[in-house]
């Protein structure tokens, strides 16, 4: 595994970014998570394995080619990311590189627009939920300077803007609403955050930012950080 071909490992994800990559190239992936709940059946040429990004295999020092990783940002703080990158570097074959996605929910880098009143109500509500587990929401700045600082080489940061509602694709509003609704307990163990009191208070935040994103052109930044290892 991982010695002929192009051999990815995909950090943390229900398996869609590998069988995206699966129908581009057919080679030798590996899919691996805490959990293997939302594992999907392997096809060929895939494996989904339990693991940890924070302490992956011992056997797999220098086997990969590519290392990608999403949607961690409000999982880990500063000394996991930290210690995901140095696994990462060493998982990697010398050229290899680390590709990181994320979603930048509470505008680390800054708007270039006003952003509008009940989307920056739930901005406030996340970095006050960010504090409370130790975890720093303006990482992603600094997300460069620490693959550097591993030993990474050729590091660039791509941003983009996706629209949470494209015509009739509404996708990524609804993909929001549900990690909310997701949320709700513990957003309201914490007495709401500033989005609600109990359950009816937060399902009616819930129902104006719906008919905020969709009367407007709002957008979320995504920001793409791809870096390679020495030869």
């Amino acid at each position: 595994m991982g010695s002929q071909g192009w051999a990815p490992v995909l950090i943390h994800s229900t398996g869609v970014w590998l069988a995206d990559v699966a129908n581009l190239a057919p080679s030798t992936l590996v899919g691996v998570d805490i959990s293997d709940r939302l594992f999907p059946p392997p096809k060929a040429h895939q494996s989904f394995l339990v693991h940890s990004s924070l302490q992956l295999p011992v056997n797999w020092s220098s086997r990969f080619s590519l290392v990608h990783q999403r949607l961690m940002g409000l999982a880990f703080g500063a000394d996991a990311w930290k210690t995901c990158i140095g696994e990462y570097i060493r998982a990697l074959k010398p050229g290899g590189w680390v590709m990181l996605e994320e979603m930048d929910v509470v505008f680390s880098f800054g708007s270039d627009f006003e952003i509008p009143p009940v989307s920056a109500r739930s901005i406030s509500a996340l970095r006050s939920l960010c504090a409370t587990r130790n975890i720093d929401p303006d990482i992603f700045p600094k997300l460069a300077d620490m693959l550097t600082a591993a030993g990474f080489v050729d590091v660039h940061v791509k941003h983009l803007k996706l629209p949470v509602v494209d015509g009739d694709n509404d996708g990524l509003l609804r993909t929001s609403l549900d990690a909310w609704r997701g949320m709700k307990a513990a957003v309201l163990t914490l007495g709401g955050l500033g989005l609600g009191k109990d359950e009816e208070e937060f399902d009616a935040y819930l129902a104006a930012k719906d008919a905020e994103w969709r009367n407007g052109n709002f957008c979320l930044p995504w920001i793409i950080w791809t870096a390679r290892k020495p030869l």
